[in-house]
């Protein structure tokens, strides 16, 4: 009688918990996380993950090579640590919600929701934010400096400002319409600024009407 009632409280917190999990269908799919991309500074004291969602909005963690979490960043993705180590550059998707209604709509690939971009500062966690971005680069080597390309934008006051720009340029490359690579067809690819960022509290360079970019291996 003893033994019978012992294996019966043994049995009732499996009970209970086998009564209190969610059943294991297709609806729970969605919730299931994974590791991403993994990152780790060149001098191993910093880590960063992606855990993403089968559907839904996932996260960034930066943490500390104990495991210390630094920071969580909803929707962050493609990290990078600069090559010295003081920085993480990372781009933030749109919300899953915002996409996928855009998506639903049929809306032009210019109308759909842009990514954002993250900079921080290893030292004391300082933050910068940039919208509509398209990509960004670091030099394999040379440290101080990111560039960022942002999403080009199509109203009237862009444009003027772009003119602006090329025409102060005008005394180190000079094109004429007939000159110009692709002459004037209307289909040759359009620019948009791209933003050479100081990671050093330096002065930061803009450049109008970019397509395609990179850095030498030494960033100079």
């Amino acid at each position: 009688m003893k033994l019978t009632q012992l294996f019966l409280c043994l049995c009732f917190p499996f009970v209970v918990i086998a009564q209190n999990k969610k059943p294991l269908d297709h609806s729970v799919y969605d919730s299931w996380q994974s590791f991403g991309e993994k990152v780790i500074s060149n001098d191993g004291q910093y880590i960063a993950y992606t855990i993403s969602l089968q559907e839904g909005d996932g996260k960034l963690v930066i943490q500390q090579k104990d495991g210390a979490i630094i920071k969580e960043i909803s929707r962050g993705y493609s990290p990078a640590f600069s090559n010295n180590n003081s920085h993480i550059i990372f781009k933030i998707k749109p919300w899953y919600k915002d996409t996928r209604e855009a998506k639903i709509k049929k809306k032009k690939a210019e109308e759909m929701p842009k990514d954002s971009l993250g900079i921080i500062q290893m030292s004391d966690g300082s933050f910068k934010l940039f919208a509509r971005v398209k990509s960004y680069k670091m030099p394999e080597k040379g440290t101080g400096w990111a560039a960022i390309l942002f999403e080009k934008e199509e109203d009237k006051k862009k444009k003027d400002s772009v003119k602006a720009l090329n025409k102060d340029l005008s005394d180190v490359v000079v094109f004429n319409d007939a000159d110009e690579p692709g002459g004037t067809d209307k289909t040759r690819e359009e620019g948009a600024d791209l933003l050479l960022k100081s990671l050093q509290q330096g002065n930061d360079i803009t450049f109008a009407n970019v397509t395609d970019y990179l850095f030498n291996k030494t960033g100079k």
